[in-house]
């Protein structure tokens, strides 16, 4: 707890003197603790092994409400504890939502409140990191969007490899920028009902750099990042599973429709046939074979060509009906 540099940013003397006296107490030496007074030091200061920052929010060349979002720009990974006086207690709760360690009333500091403090940042400041690395390295595509703008705040490196954007284009972006134009308003709808717990929202359209689109199934939930309302968002790549869905789908229409034709040809062949065949068989029947002059031949003739061109049309149709599906079949 006690390694590296602590900065102490406090522009009264009084409490200055008296917050390094702590410090001491606790086991930190001297060159241990780097003083500042004033907003335009830090920029001067160098960073490197500053491991603890211990700040007030009234300096002289920086707002009140504004002192914690410019330090936390400067270090933006470094455990910060707030010191405020009573009347900004409220200030420093929301600061805290912003994303301080800790904060301390002034007249309420000793030795022992300043050690639980900095052993309580390390603490908050080491499971923040340790989130933020599960996050990172995570092998699920992640992305962190602000609820309101819904402007990217953080994505992962397997949400850059999913999109093809870097994270800085990420930083760039909002999160209709990774959806077709058609699936926008869907999002919008969906991201209204977010809650505080993992929630599916189905089967979603999104696209990669360059426009290709692809499917996704999108997991949500509503968090608080940086201070903000933010949701937290994985997306899984399911485009084969889609695709390879979609073909089966498809396959199975077309067997469908193969089917639908045989069953056709069945229904020409066992039921529309025998009307003309029986037909054919009981013109044939009514032939005076001792006659062959018969003047009733002729009216039986015509029947039969009738029954002959009725006979012809479904044949017809039969071999129409397997030429498509032998086409079909070829196709497949």
């Amino acid at each position: 707890m006690l390694t590296g540099k602590i900065l102490l940013v406090e522009d009264d003397h009084d409490a200055l003197l008296l917050i390094k006296r702590f410090l001491k107490t606790i086991g930190y030496q001297q060159d241990q603790i780097v003083e500042c007074c004033e907003m335009q030091q830090l920029a001067r200061i160098d960073h490197a092994g500053i491991s603890m920052i211990i700040t007030d929010l009234t300096l002289p060349d920086s707002k009140t409400e504004e002192t914690f979002t410019r330090i936390r720009a400067l270090f933006p990974h470094t455990p910060i504890i707030v010191v405020t006086g009573s009347g900004e207690k409220q200030l420093a709760l929301d600061i805290i939502a912003q994303g301080a360690d800790d904060y301390l009333l002034k007249g309420t500091i000793n030795a022992d409140v300043l050690e639980r403090s900095i052993r309580y940042a390390w603490i908050r400041r080491k499971t923040i990191e340790d989130y933020r690395r599960l996050f990172d390295e995570s092998p699920a595509p992640m992305c962190i969007f602000d609820a309101s703008t819904r402007r990217f705040m953080a994505v992962n490196h397997a949400m850059t490899q999913q999109y093809g954007f870097s994270e800085e284009e990420f930083m760039q972006m909002k999160a209709e920028d990774i959806r077709p134009a058609s699936e926008r308003e869907a999002m919008m709808e969906a991201m209204s009902h977010v809650e505080e717990k993992y929630m599916h929202l189905g089967q979603r359209i999104h696209q990669r750099k360059g426009g290709v689109a692809f499917y996704v199934n999108v997991y949500a939930r509503a968090i608080t990042f940086e201070g903000r309302k933010a949701v937290l968002a994985m997306t899984m790549d399911v485009n084969e599973k889609v695709k390879a869905e979609l073909e089966l789908q498809r396959h199975l229409q077309e067997i469908e429709a193969q089917n639908q034709k045989l069953k056709q040809i069945s229904w020409i062949q066992s039921h529309e046939m025998r009307r003309p065949v029986a037909n054919i068989l009981g013109l044939i029947s009514l032939f005076n074979n001792e006659d062959p002059s018969d003047p009733h031949h002729a009216e039986i003739i015509l029947h039969l060509k009738t029954s002959a061109t009725m006979l012809d049309q479904m044949i017809r149709r039969i071999t129409e009906l397997t030429n498509d599906l032998e086409t079909e079949q070829a196709r497949g």
